[in-house]
């Protein structure tokens, strides 16, 4: 869950921004986002496109100087933040086009901050979005789906405000930590009490 007092809705920023926050793997969707946003900024001159995250070493990880050239010029890179809030001051949208996640944290804290998103199709990121009501689902692995999906927002700016505020009211209800740790402290008391 997040902690939907630490996590508050603010202020948008001035220009138009898309911020991916994650580690710095391939099936996060990395070169999905890159891709996307490569087309994009030739389109729209004053919109950021910005990345947090941070490397590591595994099989899926892609290389620092791979990663660092791919996004010259085109995506700002923030590096890893302990204090995420920051980063996702910087935003308008958050966006994860992961292969595969579990619930993704960086999403639900964006929710929280009043951000619409836009992530991938598949268990754990689809649990976040109603599709075209707090943000937008986009296809696994399809830069063009995603592309196609941030530009419908550059297209329209009223939907960003009306899709964060739906995100905020989705992550008190379903992702609060507070309500989430009743929840589970209740199922606990159920099962004491039926082994009892």
């Amino acid at each position: 869950g997040v902690n939907t007092n630490k996590f508050k809705p603010c202020k948008f920023p001035k220009k138009l921004s898309f911020l991916m926050l994650s580690r710095i793997i391939k099936n996060k969707g990395i070169n999905e986002y890159i891709e996307a946003c490569k087309i994009l900024k030739k389109k729209y001159k004053n919109i950021n496109f910005y990345f947090a995250g941070k490397f590591e070493n595994s099989d899926f990880s892609i290389k620092k100087d791979v990663f660092l050239n791919n996004i010259k010029n085109i995506i700002i890179n923030l590096g890893w933040k302990k204090n995420v809030q920051q980063a996702i001051k910087k935003s308008s949208i958050v966006v994860l086009p992961s292969y595969r996640e579990g619930l993704p944290r960086s999403v639900i804290e964006g929710m929280a901050m009043g951000r619409a998103i836009i992530t991938s199709n598949v268990p754990g990121c689809r649990e976040t979005v109603v599709n075209n009501y707090n943000g937008y689902l986009v296809k696994i692995k399809s830069y063009k789906s995603l592309m196609e999906k941030m530009e419908k927002l550059i297209l329209n700016k009223k939907a960003i405000n009306t899709f964060g505020e739906r995100s905020r009211k989705i992550s008190i209800k379903k992702f609060d930590s507070k309500k989430l740790a009743i929840q589970i402290i209740k199922s606990l008391e159920k099962c004491v009490e039926s082994q009892g």
